[in-house]
């Protein structure tokens, strides 16, 4: 599979630039990125980091009485 480097700036620009087409074309293409992108983030974090995190939300809610 192609892998395409870009910088977060040109990564901006391109999603600018989709955010002209008509969103039945550009939508399930977007979604296909956003999904790879959010893996490969999770997949460079440390355990430890991920968990944290989740452990930091959960006690928030129950702050707040949820």
């Amino acid at each position: 599979m192609p892998i395409v480097e870009l910088t977060e700036s040109e990564w901006t620009q391109v999603i600018g630039f989709m955010s002209y087409a008509p969103a039945r074309e550009c939508m399930p293409l977007m979604n296909k990125i956003g999904l790879q992108i959010s893996a490969q983030v999770l997949a460079n974090k440390p355990q430890t980091e991920i968990k944290q995190t989740a452990g930091n939300s959960q006690e928030a809610g129950h702050e707040r009485g949820h």
